[in-house]
């Protein structure tokens, strides 16, 4: 079985943010609440059930590469920083 491109940089980020002890499922749910958002309002933005967001929230569910996307659009940030890679500040980690 071989793996896409796409799906080997994704496992490789999500592995790295669970050795480092980044939780991407944290930034997530800082950034809807400092944009004052509800789960319903980030469910309909995205195009899913409150439910997908609420599992990406509470770290039981990974986003996959496109979800990330719309997260980084949503929420206007870099998908480095969503994935724990950088700080608010763009400096990399």
């Amino acid at each position: 079985m071989t793996i896409s491109v796409q799906c080997q940089v994704f496992l490789s980020i999500l592995v790295y943010n669970i050795f480092r002890g980044i939780k991407m499922h944290i930034r997530l749910k800082e950034l809807r609440k400092e944009r004052g958002m509800k789960l319903k309002d980030v469910a309909e933005a995205m195009g899913v059930t409150v439910r997908a967001i609420s599992r990406y929230e509470e770290g039981t569910r990974e986003p996959s590469v496109e979800m990330i996307i719309k997260f980084c659009k949503l929420y206007e940030v870099s998908a480095d920083y969503l994935l724990g890679l950088e700080d608010e500040t763009g400096t990399k980690l």
